[in-house]
């Protein structure tokens, strides 16, 4: 009984080993996932920050149109092209997001009309009432852009969260 007691002891270290071995490799395993997870996350949160950004610059835009209006200036054409390079640039980064391959084309239709009315409100030289129903427009048209970009970060968010 004696041999049989020592044959059976011995394969107790060498399971051991292996259980610790077994316990390392999923360790490293489930590290392995959060750091993928954690550079996912860290992924998504600079998109939604650039999103974010996007509609600022949206809001700016805005601002700039009611300045051309008001004091005659001509800037918008200038930060219209900075906003499309913006816009264009977070696409390229983030092109593999949900709603990143519509979103350029989205958002252009309803600049493209901004940009229209904008152009009319410049050449306009009537009366500040006049101009109202086109500045009514505009602001729908810039507010339609922003509600794409919210729509966007918005899929983003429950994505992340889905998952």
């Amino acid at each position: 009984m004696r041999p049989l007691l020592r044959t059976s002891l011995r394969k107790w270290p060498m399971l051991a080993a292996l259980l610790a071995i077994g316990f390392i490799a999923y360790g490293v395993t489930l590290v392995s996932q959060a750091r993928g997870l954690q550079q996912r996350i860290a992924h998504e949160l600079r998109l939604l920050d650039e999103l974010a950004q996007l509609n600022d610059a949206l809001h700016q835009l805005s601002l700039i149109h009611r300045v051309d209006v008001n004091i005659g200036q001509y800037q918008w054409p200038l930060q219209l092209e900075r906003f499309r390079t913006q816009l264009s640039d977070t696409q390229q980064r983030y092109a593999d997001a949900p709603g990143m391959a519509e979103l350029p084309m989205a958002v252009e239709r309803a600049l493209h009309q901004a940009d229209s009315l904008h152009r009319d409100a410049m050449a306009a030289s009537g009366a500040w009432s006049e101009g109202k129903p086109t500045e009514a427009i505009f602001q729908l048209m810039m507010e339609r852009a922003q509600k794409v970009v919210d729509r966007t970060a918005r899929g983003i968010q429950e994505r992340g969260l889905s998952t």
